[in-house]
């Protein structure tokens, strides 16, 4: 059985967890997580906290999307047809 939810341990420990996009602002960042929770994708939003420091200006403060490495392709796609294609990674 193939496991679909990706957790920040995931994350932290990249096992089998891809970041597809990433955002300067947390609420560009929030509306894409949300197109895909509606879409059926489970993500998670990193980086957050670094960003509200830093506001994206370093690409290491930037909000990044995560999700299950076995739905990229499904997730690009949709972001592409979604208007979302300028943050793909």
């Amino acid at each position: 059985m193939e496991r679909s939810i990706v957790s920040r341990l995931d994350i932290l420990t990249m096992q089998g967890v891809e970041s597809v996009a990433q955002f300067r602002q947390t609420t560009q960042a929030g509306l894409v997580k949300s197109f895909l929770d509606s879409h059926g994708i489970e993500c998670v939003l990193y980086d957050s906290a670094l960003n509200a420091v830093w506001g994206g200006v370093l690409e290491e403060s930037r909000v990044k999307i995560f999700i299950n490495e076995s739905q990229s392709e499904e997730v690009r796609k949709l972001l592409k047809e979604g208007g979302f294609g300028e943050f793909l990674t």
